[in-house]
């Protein structure tokens, strides 16, 4: 997940390189504009002499991967933009640390660039005003019962309503059970709240730090999607994090997982995920919520949150009239740079799934499994990302180049790409080292030449202003 910066000029160099060719059709597009020209002119001619004195013992000291640390607490903490910054952070200033990471970067064939993790959004449209969606759920109807339109059965005596009676009664302890758990929080965290108050506060003198409440997922979110889509958004979560924990839409951070309750953290994360915006809201990891409403709108807003690939699930609840829903769902794969629908899954229709089961023809897990498999071989074949290709220091330069030229806002992700053609002996030291002064000036050198409390400074300040922009 990250900006997408898919620029034509960019495509085409990264597209050649793909395909082994090397025309110099590709280069003049690449570097079209004086702009780009002036970009490599400063990369050869910057004088780099005074940047190669002896460092002092104190600046030679390298920093643990602080940083990565960082940036899977904040994720955790469900502020995956500045996780993904932090983590660009991690790969400038924690260099021969982040090694491995650099050398698992991943291409997007469809994107026709480098990613560190494609970034996903999520959304729904609903049309019908049932109060319950009745979605399709799990073992709803077993086999040789007759399902209703509710996707509920019927049978011929008392034990299908007594049945229905044992659901809502179970349905309804689960529900209190749960509230009373939230109360039970609430009281705590005033009852700590309280003894702070009264004198139990942190001593400033002690720098002790306590664990704080963290949610990496939006529960509510959750709940929208468990409410209007069952079985349906449960699947498709199932198949997506198979996907992504893999890394097939890129490495970064896919190995962090959510936490419950209390977790502790550094003060410099605390102030980080303080002074940042506020984040927006993930459904499951790797994957933001974008919004309700219909399909355009959404295009729209994803668009503008530089959201790499969209889902869009169209809902549709009737109810006829004897009160019996029928809720028929789609998900749609959908490019928002383009606006191009790339794939639509099969409808998933309670009714039909509920039929089904009930003559023994499969379950509701096995038919919602069949609906959504060609949206997931659109996804595998088109999206999924490759091994980067074999570039050459040329491509490197021109690709690094190009970013700088349009880089606003993502200075580190500038850097970090540019880290990670240095660890493919693409870039020299001397490359490096102009590149971190154009784009960033003295901070740049800082971030290599730096103590270890000047670089983790000027990092996390980097990685903050990168969120205000």
């Amino acid at each position: 997940m990250e900006e997408e910066m898919d620029e034509d000029e960019d495509e085409m160099e990264m597209d050649q390189s793909m395909s082994g060719r090397s025309g110099h059709a590709g280069s003049s597009a690449v570097m079209a504009g004086a702009s780009g020209v002036a970009w490599i002119s400063a990369l050869s001619d910057l004088d780099l002499g005074p940047l190669f004195e002896p460092l002092s013992d104190d600046s030679a000291i390298v920093a643990g991967p602080v940083l990565n640390t960082e940036a899977q607490t904040s994720y955790q903490s469900g502020n995956y933009p500045l996780a993904l910054q932090l983590y660009f952070a991690h790969m400038v200033t924690e260099y021969q640390d982040a090694q491995f990471r650099l050398k698992t970067v991943k291409f997007s064939q469809y994107l026709k660039r480098p990613v560190w993790n494609i970034k996903w959004g999520v959304s729904y449209a609903v049309r019908g005003d049932a109060a319950d969606p009745q979605p399709i759920r799990a073992g709803q109807t077993p086999p040789g019962r007759q399902a209703s339109g509710r996707g509920r059965q019927r049978g011929g005596d008392d034990t299908d309503e007594m049945s229905m009676e044992m659901e809502k009664k179970m349905e309804m302890e689960k529900k209190m059970e749960m509230e009373m758990e939230m109360e039970m929080k609430m009281e705590m965290e005033e009852s700590m709240s309280s003894e702070m108050e009264s004198g139990g506060q942190r001593s400033s003198s002690s720098h002790s730090h306590s664990p704080v409440a963290r949610e990496m997922l939006d529960k509510s979110v959750a709940e929208q999607f468990d409410q209007h889509l069952g079985l349906v958004a449960e699947r498709i979560a199932s198949e997506f994090g198979a996907r992504y924990r893999k890394g097939d839409y890129g490495t970064a951070l896919v190995d962090v997982t959510p936490t419950e309750g209390e977790s502790s953290a550094s003060e410099a994360v605390d102030d980080l995920l303080a002074e940042s915006p506020e984040p927006p809201s993930l459904w499951i990891p790797g994957v933001v919520f974008v919004g309700k409403g219909d399909s355009k709108e959404m295009i729209k807003i994803a668009r503008g949150d530089s959201v790499d690939f969209l889902l869009h699930f169209d809902i549709s609840v009737k109810t006829d009239r004897n009160g019996n829903v029928q809720n028929v769902s789609r998900c749609r794969l959908i490019h928002p740079g383009t606006g191009k629908s790339m794939a639509t899954s099969k409808a998933m229709d309670s009714a039909e799934a509920a039929k089904l089961a009930g003559a023994g023809r499969g379950d509701e897990t096995e038919y919602v499994s069949e609906r959504i498999e060609g949206l997931f071989l659109t996804i595998d074949r088109q999206i999924k990302a490759v091994d980067l290709p074999q570039l050459t220091p040329e491509i490197a330069k021109k690709r690094i180049a190009s970013l700088m030229a349009i880089s606003k806002g993502s200075q580190l992700k500038t850097l970090a790409e540019t880290r990670l053609y240095q660890a493919q002996e693409l870039l020299t030291e001397a490359d490096v080292e102009s590149i971190f002064n154009i784009v960033m000036g003295e901070k740049g050198l800082k971030l290599i030449h730096g103590t270890r409390e000047q670089k983790l400074e000027t990092a996390r300040e980097l990685a903050l202003r990168s969120l205000a922009n």
